[in-house]
C-alpha cells in the first residue's frame, strides 16, 4: 500500500512541475506583451520580474532560467527550473520524462527531456 501512496504522490508532484512550467511560459508572454521583449536569456532579474506575472509565486519555489538553444539555423528561447533536490526526486524525473513528449519538455539543447541526462535536474519549455 505504501507504494501505491508514493507512486500517486510522485505522479502528483511531476503534474505540479509540468503545470507551474506552463504558468512559467505564460508569465514569459505576459511578459513579453508588456516589455514589448521575451526575458533576457540569464538574466536573474527577468526571471525573478516573471512572478509579477504568475498567479503564484514561482521564483520562492524554483531557481529559474531563462536559456535559448540553435537548432536548424534559428535561436529559441526556453524558460525552465531547476528541480527541488530531495527524496524521491530520481521518481519524479521518471515521471517527468515519461510525460515529456506530450508536456513538451526539454532539455537545455531542446532535446526531449531525459532523467539520466548529466543535467537532468533542470527542465524546460520552448517559450517561442
Amino acid at each position: 500500500m505504501l507504494l501505491v501512496g508514493s507512486a500517486g504522490t510522485d505522479s502528483a508532484e511531476a503534474a505540479r512541475i509540468i503545470n507551474d512550467l506552463r504558468s512559467l511560459k505564460g508569465a514569459a508572454s505576459m511578459f513579453y506583451f508588456e516589455e514589448g521583449r521575451y526575458p533576457l536569456p540569464g538574466s536573474a532579474d527577468d526571471a525573478e520580474r516573471l512572478d509579477d506575472f504568475s498567479d503564484r509565486p514561482m521564483c520562492e519555489r524554483y531557481s529559474v532560467v531563462i536559456d535559448e538553444f540553435t537548432a536548424g539555423g534559428n535561436t529559441h528561447l526556453t524558460i525552465g527550473i531547476t528541480l527541488p533536490s530531495g527524496a524521491g526526486n530520481a521518481k519524479i524525473k521518471a515521471k517527468l520524462e515519461s510525460r515529456a513528449m506530450e508536456a513538451g519538455l526539454i532539455d537545455r539543447n531542446g532535446g526531449i527531456y531525459n532523467s539520466a541526462a548529466t543535467d537532468s535536474d533542470r527542465i524546460f519549455v520552448q517559450m517561442n
